[in-house]
């Protein structure tokens, strides 16, 4: 996904899309294609921000 393993962002990244289950990524890809992102819109925003896939839908 682009992202340099030896930074802290790369572990961030892990973090969050190991926590999540297939169902519950793909939940928020869809909340997010509601709001009119395309999955590369989506990518590259957790490419800046990882952390952004885990916060709430509300």
């Amino acid at each position: 996904m682009g992202f340099d393993p030896t930074t802290p962002k790369f572990v961030e990244a892990l973090c969050i899309f190991y926590g999540l289950s297939d169902k519950r990524l793909e939940e928020k890809f869809n909340v997010y294609k509601r709001f009119g992102l395309t999955i590369d819109d989506v990518s590259e925003l957790f490419k800046n921000c990882p952390t952004f896939l885990g916060y709430s839908e509300r």
